[in-house]
């Protein structure tokens, strides 16, 4: 029988995760609950693991069944029901990132998938329906692990070398994370969070409380509470969450869980904790999925009042269908485990017709509509032929550097190119401006070569070029001071060179997706998009950087006719999201741009 003050602990677990994810700032450090899962994960099944070893009745086979069991069908009727939803409310794009990481929870890799996850176009973390599923993932590689490390060491051995292990591998992560400035990988990180099932492995290896007496139980029940709440409340996400601070909720953990001669343990027996604790699973496993799908629609954080009520309502509907239809219906031996095969079957049927279901729910979006360039052809992120666009065979020599709002321009200068009589190389790479200096650390992992690379190829092809385009975000970056001091240094270079340089206003920008707002109509689900409040700040900072430079000359197209209509313009939708063209409007930015070329002409070139 489950111990009712672990269950008690489950739930203060499960809630400080869910208010975190709700807001951030309800419970700074609720994140941390999944380290007391991992924590009481640890204890659980060394205890479970010893009992039968020392018994001699301990079978492999028979506690992989029973964690399969206790977590697969749950866990299938969750990856149905979302990849039914997902196949609907998604767009094509997005749906392909969800597949990829469907298939990463099926396999329990979820960890590792998320460890690389990046891509500029991806939909962002809290819009990722099974982002929560890498816990999960890692709890199974655990229990992978523990069996073999249980049964094939001696106790005594073990009771030394776990501390050993912890202490090691909090170096590891200490390197990993301060060292190599791998921090949010370390998040994933199987290895990163074997300290906190080893602390409850240990904990159960040389039973800890046995001998203490009630008095101290007392004090060490309270101040494991105190490391628990403390840590929940105090803790936030600016700190190192893996060592040592993350341990903290762990060790709080354990101490509560060896305290159990303790007075005042009935503080944690309350029937709605347990109850709650019981159900912690299901709820854990619904709670962001349904955050995600709000946050995906509605494109904000934050939930209002009905939001928070739709919330609520779906997250316990999905957490009770899933804990008393699924982990309350196991059945024992091997009929139980034929019970869980064909719910299993059934539920691979739902996902695979989930699978195909994105496309035929809605119609697709014409693929001129979904992006502003084939990947394939043009030079971003990577060199693709020699990166020319507009007329080919004139004498003059341009070069566009930027980041995806300068590819988004490819097809701009083709009828700009061909109506100026110029050709122009572009080389742009994701979230970076492709000039020598560009502080790449700013950079997410998966953008940090490809910006590299491309400034290597800017800066060979800047030699050759008559004038150079600079394209880029400059809501964002112009507010990064290093950028600025990088571009005025990249100014003045061009200026020894005797190159002009013209900085490219930067398009408007949408509240919302527009593909989304495509979608979400057919669907029958309101939405709309409409032009960002305030955008225009990085443009007149640009502007002004542009001012002390003789060299330099400001470009300034945000009042084009294509911007009027937004998203919209001669009844074809020409973004691709909310702040990138897609290849219709690049076009048709193109055509309205012509006589603003023409007016450069004499001034920046001859």
């Amino acid at each position: 029988m489950l111990r009712g003050d672990i269950q008690g602990l489950r739930a203060i677990a499960v809630f400080g995760v869910i208010i975190f994810h709700i807001n951030n700032k309800w419970a700074p450090g609720g994140f941390l609950g999944v380290d007391v899962f991992f924590a009481i994960s640890g204890f659980l099944m060394t205890s479970i693991i010893l009992v039968e070893k020392r018994s001699h009745s301990f079978k492999f086979v028979a506690f992989y069944l029973k964690r399969i069991k206790r977590i697969v069908p749950a866990y299938l009727f969750l990856l149905s029901c979302i990849s039914l939803v997902m196949s609907m409310l998604l767009t094509e794009n997005d749906f392909s990132h969800f597949k990829e990481s469907l298939w990463a929870s099926l396999t329990f890799s979820a960890n590792y998938y998320y460890s690389t996850f990046g891509e500029y176009f991806a939909p962002s973390s809290i819009e990722l329906p099974l982002l929560h599923l890498w816990s999960i993932a890692v709890e199974m590689q655990f229990y992978l692990l523990l069996p073999c490390l249980l049964i094939y060491v001696s106790d005594s051995r073990l009771k030394a070398i776990l501390p050993v292990m912890i202490f090691t591998l909090l170096l590891y992560v200490g390197y990993q994370t301060f060292v190599l400035k791998e921090g949010g990988a370390m998040h994933f990180s199987f290895g990163a969070r074997l300290p906190e099932f080893f602390i409850g492995s240990w904990v159960a290896m040389v039973s800890l409380g046995d001998k203490w007496r009630v008095g101290f139980a007392n004090v060490m029940f309270f101040l494991g509470l105190v490391l628990i709440f403390g840590s929940l409340l105090f803790i936030n996400e600016d700190l190192l969450t893996i060592a040592p601070f993350g341990l903290i909720a762990c060790v709080g953990t354990m101490l509560v869980v060896a305290s159990s001669k303790n007075k005042y343990g009935h503080l944690l027996l309350n029937p709605m904790l347990i109850w709650l604790g019981n159900i912690s699973y299901s709820l854990y496993l619904w709670h962001w999925p349904v955050l995600a799908s709000i946050r995906y629609y509605t494109g904000s954080y934050d939930l209002s009042l009905s939001l928070l009520f739709v919330f609520v309502f779906f997250t316990a509907l999905g957490a009770l269908a899933s804990y008393y239809f699924f982990e309350q219906k196991k059945g024992g031996g091997l009929k139980g485990f034929k019970s869980v095969f064909v719910c299993s079957s059934f539920f691979v049927l739902i996902l695979s017709c989930a699978i195909y279901a994105n496309a035929i729910v809605v119609p697709q979006l014409p693929v001129s509509q979904t992006r502003y360039g084939d990947k394939e052809r043009i030079c971003h992120g990577k060199i693709v032929g020699d990166c020319f666009r507009g007329d080919t065979s004139s004498g003059r020599l341009f070069l566009l550097l930027g980041d995806s709002l300068g590819g988004q321009l490819n097809h701009f200068f083709d009828v700009v190119g061909n109506k100026s009589d110029f050709a122009i190389q572009v080389v742009t790479a994701s979230s970076c401006v492709t000039i020598p200096g560009f502080n790449l650390k700013a950079l997410p992992n998966w953008a940090r070569k490809p910006c590299a690379d491309q400034i290597k190829e800017g800066i060979a092809f800047t030699e050759r070029a008559e004038v150079i385009f600079l394209a880029g975000a400059w809501e964002y970056h112009s507010k990064r001071v290093e950028f600025m001091d990088s571009l005025d240094i990249f100014f003045n270079k061009m200026s020894l060179q005797g190159k002009k340089v013209v900085l490219m206003s930067q398009p408007p920008i949408m509240d919302s997706d527009t593909q989304r707002m495509v979608r979400f109509n057919m669907l029958g689900l309101p939405a709309k998009a409409t032009v960002k409040n305030r955008w225009e700040s990085g443009n007149e900072l640009i502007k002004a950087m542009s001012l002390k430079h003789s060299n330099v000359f400001y470009l300034d197209l945000s009042e084009s006719k294509i911007f009027t209509t937004l998203p919209f313009y001669k009844d074809k939708l020409v973004y691709m999201d909310e702040s990138h063209l897609n290849e219709i409007g690049s076009y048709y930015y193109g055509v309205e741009a012509v006589p603003h070329f023409k007016n450069l002409e004499g001034v920046v070139w001859e």
